[in-house]
């Protein structure tokens, strides 16, 4: 391995959402998580111009100026760290898979001290080109700590996509080249109502703050002492379960209202007890008003989860739940956090007031579902043209561009839109990602699904079957 490091510039401040006499960003309370990260790797089937992508960096410094720094940021920042290195590797990865055990030697550190705020020996962003040998593939890994979360860091992909593929000349019509608009930073989120302690009842949280090594040591030892899932679904075929479900209790249901009821009735057959489903904030859209298109520094989505309680399906009950059921109440519950101004800001309120205690403390919060939990962070939008869409080019077309992430944990579903193959439709296959007790679970659910989709093909087979 030939490792390489290299420091990129920043540029000034170019952007019309901030002042060209800007020198600091300040952040708004539900903005303060002490400790986050967003790790992306990007596979391309050819090689970067590094040239190319070193302006690109340069570039997305002078519209995103946060990235250089902390909790508050200079204008003129610090030096981009990039590496470069080689390595003789057909493969970076066994499978396709969006969601990888492990980043291995591709993704490049933050720093030991990354999860503090202002540390001089840390990074908010770090990119790292790898070279595959002997093929020349290269390999793109980036990592971004602190009030990033997997949405802004979709939308920062995108943007230096755009960057790398037409330069400067994307500053001026980038929602018309990436789906996005230059980052936001002035207004930040609207004002808050004062915090209410009673209003933790609504984010079902005691206030609890953890410390960080903790937390850490929570989530690795989450991950080994269970096995990952990977389930590939068709589009036709979560068609075919929202159709199906709508028609068994007459309400309109969303694909991602039809899926989370499926994979927690498919957890509950393999012995998961699950009485409470926990939803990230990009399930909530339409986001509230007072929240800018996009804020970079919002990283408030991921840990400020919406509790629905559920109805059993255990066959324990005397009339245990319907998937269907399951999804209705998913959906009314929703529903009722959406029709509800006053009751999203006070959600919201208190969800900042006790990230802004954790900063102050140097503490953060456990995301890890409690028992009888389950947690859903899906790239799942209001129907599956809207997914969240991770996939970029660079200049490569769609199956040359593989897109990767890395943790699966216990009761926490991750929902992808699947890396594309030569010749397949945009969107056509989506990826469930998440982890067991044991093998022996694994190969339960397994078979469950096997024998579920086989019974779906029969039934679709008058509405075109699925392809498989």
């Amino acid at each position: 391995m030939d490792l390489k490091t290299t420091y990129i510039p920043c540029s000034p401040i170019n952007t019309p959402n901030l002042p060209p006499s800007t020198d600091s960003v300040p952040l708004a309370d539900a903005s303060l998580i002490p400790m986050n990260v967003v790790q992306t790797a990007l596979c391309f089937d050819g090689a970067l111009d590094e040239e190319r992508l070193k302006n690109a960096v340069q570039l997305l410094s002078g519209v995103w100026p946060t990235l250089a720094g902390r909790y508050e940021m200079s204008k003129v920042g610090e030096e981009y760290e990039f590496a470069t290195q080689t390595l003789t590797l057909a493969q970076p990865f066994p499978t396709t898979h969006v969601v990888q055990p492990s980043p291995g030697v591709f993704l490049p550190p933050l720093g030991e001290n990354y999860h503090l705020p202002n540390h001089p020996d840390a990074h908010i962003f770090a990119i790292r080109l790898t070279t595959l040998l002997p093929s020349g593939n290269s390999f793109l890994g980036l990592q971004a700590s602190h009030l990033i979360d997997g949405e802004v860091k979709r939308q920062l992909l995108k943007i230096l996509d755009a960057f790398y593929t037409h330069g400067e000349a994307a500053r001026e019509k980038m929602y018309e080249l990436a789906g996005c608009v230059l980052p936001t930073f002035f207004p930040h989120v609207g004002l808050l109502l004062p915090y209410d302690p009673i209003w933790n009842l609504l984010v079902e949280r005691k206030g609890h703050r953890h410390d960080l090594s903790g937390i850490v040591s929570d989530v690795i030892a989450a991950a080994a002492q269970s096995v990952p899932v990977i389930i590939e679904l068709h589009r036709s075929e979560l068609a075919f379960l929202r159709e199906k479900y709508q028609q068994d209790i007459a309400v309109k249901l969303s694909e991602q209202d039809a899926l989370s009821a499926w994979w927690i009735t498919l957890l509950k057959k393999v012995g998961v007890d699950v009485h409470r489903v926990m939803y990230a904030l990009p399930q909530l859209l339409p986001i509230p008003p007072l929240f800018p298109p996009i804020l970079p520094s919002l990283a408030m989505h991921a840990v400020m989860p919406f509790h629905i309680p559920i109805p059993s399906s255990s066959s324990l009950c005397s009339t245990p739940a319907t998937p269907a059921e399951v999804a209705k109440t998913i959906r009314e519950g929703l529903a009722r956090l959406r029709a509800s101004p006053d009751e999203t800001l006070r959600w919201i309120s208190a969800g900042a007031y006790q990230m802004r205690q954790a900063a102050i403390e140097g503490k953060g919060y456990d995301l890890l579902p409690n028992d009888g939990e389950v947690s859903i962070n899906s790239n799942l939008r209001v129907d599956m043209e809207n997914i969240m869409d991770w996939q970029v080019s660079f200049g490569f077309s769609a199956h040359q561009v593989a897109f990767h992430t890395f943790i699966s944990l216990p009761n926490f579903l991750r929902v992808f839109r699947a890396n594309s193959r030569e010749g397949e439709e945009k969107g056509e296959r989506v990826e469930l990602s998440f982890n067991v007790a044991d093998e022996g679970v694994k190969k339960s659910l397994t078979e469950i699904v096997k024998e579920e989709r086989r019974a779906w093909g029969k039934v679709g087979a008058g509405l075109g079957g699925f392809e498989r």
